[in-house]
């Protein structure tokens, strides 16, 4: 009987050892996830910032563009308004304007 309790006693440290490691386990298996998942929350933040950023200066240039297209539009007409004009004072002098 000796013999058994002792067995049992081997088994049961055995056991109580085995249950200390899984948890340690366990443990250090939590702590590597919430590393990962920290690490992943701030590379989301900085991509999330650098997407803004190319964002924002993406829509500066498109406004900035359409600016500047609707003042080389009304620099043409202008140009097209003063040539007309001259044109017409070629015309009414009797001189022949230049196609073109």
């Amino acid at each position: 009987m000796q013999e058994k309790e002792l067995l049992q006693k081997h088994l049961d440290g055995a056991y109580k050892r085995h249950q200390e490691e899984s948890e340690i386990q366990q443990l250090q298996n939590l702590q590597t996830f919430r590393h990962y998942r920290e690490v992943f929350e701030e590379q989301k933040v900085a991509l999330e910032q650098r997407y803004r950023g190319l964002l924002e200066l993406s829509i500066q240039d498109a406004v900035f563009l359409s600016t500047r297209n609707n003042e080389l539009m009304q620099e043409i007409q202008a140009l097209k308004q003063t040539n007309a004009e001259l044109r017409d004072k070629l015309t009414v002098a009797g001189e022949r304007p230049v196609s073109g």
